[in-house]
């Protein structure tokens, strides 16, 4: 659903080798089924020989993180495929992950007969053509914006959604999401090619591909505009006027969700899109979807499932993130609803949900929490998802409101944050960006680990990547806990300038002072004069020429 949720489109690089397989025409016939089989037994291909079935840029992620192949990265077998279609059933599409297929029939499939072939794990109903019904409403709003942020950059309209998550820290130091690839899956993506915002896109090749796995063809540029003001806050570019989190990233956007109606076949359909991604060497994917209710009953969801186990989408999620691919997600809007909690695959033990609060920091009342029942903390974050601004369908700059809206925020920065180490893996950037949140110490099933702070998440991975620890870097801060001052003795040979900011537990910069170079072995810092100071968590943060350090600092 987009509520925010995303459809998505495939490109189907092989045929066999990415094992899709799409029909001639798009008309839907009433009914489709998935098929899981109970193995792979007379594939053609074999792990041993990887180059037959996987691309070139899957198998050079799968080396740089060691990630070892096993058998969901095969292709389906053709021997069970070819016995299903030999039964008059038309086959849509296949997924390795799943080890299963999607076919479409002209009414009502006896499964029983099909889960008695031996071969046939078990059979799934997942849509029946019906336009209407259960739908779900996202959220917006009407305002206007507007803040410079701290940093030498313009960006208009959205400084301050950025300035949230310190995210122009990552862009003035260079981090803009060069040489990285984000995949949106989304509903559509109407007018993209035609809509100013996204000329750098197209001019500079950084549109890689496009595909649709509900129309099966690769034109993503109609359906919905829901994918498009989502694409907007990462690769969005309005010299002076509006600025995305990743301008410089290279992008794919994938249909995968049919925005006429909640079927099930929208999961299977999220999987197909996770497993292009994978085969098109997509670093980071955004997807403002969510699945709980359907337009049939006998589909629905029920919150006890929110355990990261069970359903399509969230298993195909982790799968998808166990092949080295950074997954974010919106965490949905039905927090003020009576299902109350996240939405799938926003559960996925390994995906990254964001949530919403507002400009002030705090949490939307419309934004998913975690289920009480479900051990790991979720959501898993939290950013602006209230009075964003976005690139909308006509090419205008609008406002708008919901988890769909937050994910692509942090999805864009966390793609800029990876370009400046990459060796790290994809859990390792999650890791970071989730210590470096506001309530990180003490999360919660409201707003999970807080706000990220980027400027303290590229600290940590960079202290971490030169094995520096504040401990022995010589900078000694005290008095921890502070009331209005605080202290800090410095070595003897750091002869240079330094910056020193004191940051609230949502991100913000409260004070920043630079000490220069010279015969300074204690600072002393004074903050009376300002305002809204209360108790509880702040960062100091220390940088020199090459290097940052943070300090957890406690107000009392």
């Amino acid at each position: 659903m987009i509520m925010e949720r995303s459809r998505i489109k495939y490109l189907a690089l092989f045929w066999l080798i990415v094992s899709f397989s799409f029909p001639l025409s798009a008309q839907d016939s009433e009914y489709k089924y998935v098929v899981y089989f109970k193995d792979k037994v007379g594939t053609p291909f074999s792990l041993e020989q990887p180059q037959a079935f996987m691309s070139e840029k899957a198998l050079a992620r799968r080396t740089k993180y060691n990630i070892p192949l096993v058998e969901n990265d095969l292709p389906v077998s053709p021997t069970y495929v070819a016995l299903i279609e030999e039964k008059g059933f038309r086959l849509l599409s296949t997924s390795r992950w799943l080890n299963a297929i999607l076919i479409q029939t002209d009414g009502p499939l006896d499964k029983e007969v099909i889960e008695a072939e031996p071969y046939v794990k078990k059979v799934t109903w997942v849509s029946k053509q019906i336009l209407g019904g259960r739908n779900t409403v996202s959220v917006e709003y009407s305002n206007t914006l507007f803040w410079q942020g701290h940093y030498n950059i313009d960006y208009g309209v959205t400084a301050g959604q950025i300035d949230l998550l310190n995210g122009q820290y990552l862009h003035s130091e260079g981090w803009q999401g060069n040489n990285m690839v984000i995949g949106v899956l989304d509903a559509g993506f109407s007018n993209v090619p035609v809509i100013d915002g996204f000329n750098s896109l197209f001019s500079e090749y950084r549109l890689l591909g496009t595909k649709d796995f509900v129309g099966y063809d690769d034109d993503v540029y109609e359906s919905s505009g829901h994918g498009t003001s989502v694409l907007s806050l990462m690769a969005g570019d309005i010299a002076g006027e509006y600025l995305g989190t990743a301008p410089q990233a290279s992008y794919i956007l994938i249909r995968t969700e049919d925005s006429r109606s909640e079927q099930l076949v929208e999961e299977f359909n999220y999987v197909l899109g996770l497993e292009y991604a994978d085969q098109m060497g997509v670093d980071v994917i955004n997807t403002s979807l969510g699945y709980t209710r359907f337009n049939h009953l006998e589909m629905d969801h029920a919150p006890i499932e929110l355990n990261g186990d069970e359903l399509i989408a969230s298993l195909g999620a982790d799968i998808g993130a166990s092949k080295g691919m950074l997954i974010i997600n919106s965490a949905g809007n039905l927090g003020d609803d009576d299902w109350m909690y996240i939405s799938m695959p926003s559960d996925g033990d390994s995906v990254l949900a964001v949530g919403s609060v507002n400009k002030y920091g705090q949490r939307s009342g419309f934004s998913g929490i975690g289920h009480p029942n479900y051990p790991n903390v979720k959501p898993n974050i939290m950013a602006q998802g209230e009075e964003i601004a976005v690139i909308d369908a006509n090419g205008e700059i609008s406002y708008g409101g919901g988890t769909s809206y937050s994910a692509p925020l942090v999805a864009g920065l966390a793609a800029c944050l990876w370009q400046a180490f990459p060796e790290k893996n994809n859990m390792e950037i999650i890791s970071a960006i989730e210590r470096s949140s506001s309530q990180f110490f003490s999360p919660d099933k409201y707003m999970g680990h807080g706000i990220p702070d980027f400027q303290a998440a590229f600290a940590l991975l960079y202290q971490e990547k030169f094995n520096i620890d504040n401990a022995l870097s010589g900078i000694n801060v005290f008095p921890n806990p502070f009331t209005n001052k605080i202290s800090l003795t410095l070595p003897d040979d750091l002869d240079q300038d330094i910056m020193i900011y004191l940051v609230n537990d949502i991100g913000q910069n409260l004070y920043s002072e630079m000490i220069p170079a010279g015969d300074r072995k204690t600072v002393n810092l004074s903050f009376d004069n300002i305002s809204g100071l209360n108790k509880g968590i702040y960062f100091l943060q220390v940088k020199t020429f090459d290097e940052v350090f943070m300090f957890k600092m406690i107000k009392v």
